[in-house]
């Protein structure tokens, strides 16, 4: 099996090409509420969570590689043998899956990451005329065991490493809550319901006009769209406290991973986003065909999340 450089060694190589870590203002937050983590990532990089993976920080296209993802297990799913499951239950894994195309393996050693001890393993396969490298790493603790893992192309690693190491250096467990369900990508902008205003729209290009009942319509002349609001107080100037975008053709939006289409946004097959809310929230249809879920909040109020399968509606009820 080809020899390949200690993640040690290559980190070292790295902080020497760069001359020093980034500045705390060149890091960006990457929460994980549904796991209830913390951590950083350089800023600019996609982050999206996955059930089946954790928080995933693309460090180049996407769901592609290069990436690192990051899972912390609950409590009753704790590693009884990180060793055994990385030298044997994992690599058995790799193999049965990758077949003649897999390389070697690694075997557990010990890693020291930003102060912190790791037991880790390094999978070596081949995909088309490239080596992969997915080095998987465990952090065993009291508040729940953290997965990390990076994939990379075999010898062009550091960028990824140095992802993996910020991640590991900054992880934090937070409380876990529902409050990333405010959150909302419209046009590549990011809004939050109780947060954000209507001039937030308008900074980012859209214009509105006042409808009935304290609605308002924000319209977008690069797409042509409507979307439609409530604000508290009815006041431009005041939080969101409801947003419909189930009627916003054209516009891009991203919720939760999912696109105005409903569709996974990591190109991954899986359920779709009504699939997820009835799977996750107990979804029920109402009369008129509409998806509702309600979803406590730290504030206690409830986030109530509503789709026909195309788009979302979301708002703040008691």
């Amino acid at each position: 099996m080809k020899k390949v450089l200690c993640f040690a060694l290559a980190l070292m190589m790295l902080c020497a090409a760069q001359g020093m870590a980034l500045a705390a203002d060149e890091l960006a937050d990457a929460v994980c509420p549904e796991q209830g983590f913390s951590t950083k990532a350089p800023a600019g990089l996609n982050m999206v969570y996955e059930e089946e993976n954790g928080l995933r920080i693309s460090v180049g296209t996407p769901g592609k590689v290069p990436f690192v993802l990051i899972s912390r297990r609950p409590l009753e799913l704790k590693f009884k043998d990180p060793v055994n499951y990385l030298n044997n239950v994992y690599r058995e894994y790799m193999e049965n899956t990758y077949g003649d195309k897999m390389i070697g393996t690694n075997p557990c050693r010990e890693y020291e990451v930003g102060g912190k001890k790791l037991l880790g393993a390094r999978y070596l396969y081949q995909v088309q005329d490239y080596t992969l490298c997915l080095l998987r790493l465990i952090e065993v603790r009291e508040d729940g065991d953290v997965e990390y893992s990076a994939k990379y192309i075999d010898g062009k690693g550091e960028a990824t490493l140095f992802v993996l190491e910020t991640a590991i250096q900054y992880y934090e467990v937070q409380e876990k809550t529902n409050d990333h369900l405010l959150s909302i990508t419209i046009g590549g902008a990011d809004y939050r319901i109780g947060t954000s205003t209507l001039n937030d729209f308008v900074e980012n290009g859209w214009t509105y006009e006042k409808e009935n009942d304290g609605v308002f319509g924000l319209y977008s002349p690069e797409n042509e769209s409507w979307i439609y609001v409530k604000t508290l107080n009815g006041a431009p100037d005041t939080p969101l406290l409801y947003l419909d975008m189930m009627w916003a053709y054209g516009v891009p939006m991203a919720y939760q991973g999912y696109n105005e289409d409903d569709e996974r946004m990591d190109g991954q097959a899986g359920q779709s986003l009504w699939d997820w809310l009835v799977d996750s929230f107990d979804a029920r249809e109402d009369e008129d065909g509409t998806l509702v879920a309600r979803v406590p909040l730290s504030s206690g109020n409830s986030v109530q999340i509503e789709t026909k399968g195309v788009g979302v509606r979301l708002s703040i009820v008691p």
